[in-house]
């Protein structure tokens, strides 16, 4: 039986990952120690949150072409857009450990004509070429697409939600799909 994602909350959501190790089922550890500034949301003890549920942030979880990786590419808009790619991998049997955020913060120049245009790769910043090549990067390593709440324009790697069919499946799919095994 693979890990299994899902979300879960009302106002806000949190992802949780779970897997088995000899027959028992358990929630995955995660470990952020290597991003010092992830912010997965107010009040997360998840993976990952949605905090608008279905509203503010769009969102793809896919694996990467390396055994183990995964990544979720998310989208939020305020006053700026932020663009996130998180690179995670399994370590041992139920640690998922964060070992990559970048982030492009971009939109509208309040301070004068013009946009601007910011990247963050572990919160520090860096310069656009070295961000748009790590991005291009993450977007390179897409493997398989496991769940998506919608395309959005602002990210590329959301364009391949149109060629790559999600993997998700509703919760009563997936009891049933258990009391098959």
């Amino acid at each position: 039986m693979p890990e299994l994602l899902f979300f879960e909350g009302e106002v806000s959501s949190q992802l949780r990952v779970y897997t088995y190790v000899d027959g028992d089922a358990f929630e995955c550890d995660y470990d952020f120690s290597a991003i010092p500034d992830y912010n997965a949301g107010a009040g997360n003890d998840g993976l990952f949150t949605d905090a608008y549920v279905a509203g503010g942030t769009a969102y793809m979880i896919y694996t990467g072409k390396t055994p183990g990786e995964f990544y979720i590419a998310y989208h939020t808009s305020s006053g700026s857009t932020h663009c996130y790619s998180i690179r995670f991998k399994f370590e041992g049997d139920s640690t998922i450990v964060a070992n990559k955020m970048l982030e492009n913060e971009f939109g509208p120049n309040t301070q004068g004509p013009g946009e601007f245009d910011y990247y963050y790769l572990n919160g520090t910043e860096v310069d656009l070429n070295k961000g748009a090549a790590e991005l291009k990067a993450d977007r390179e390593a897409f493997d398989r697409l496991l769940m998506t709440n919608g395309y959005d324009d602002d990210m590329k790697v959301f364009e391949l939600t149109k060629k790559h069919k999600s993997e998700s499946m509703t919760f009563d799919a997936a009891l049933d799909k258990c009391e098959q095994q």
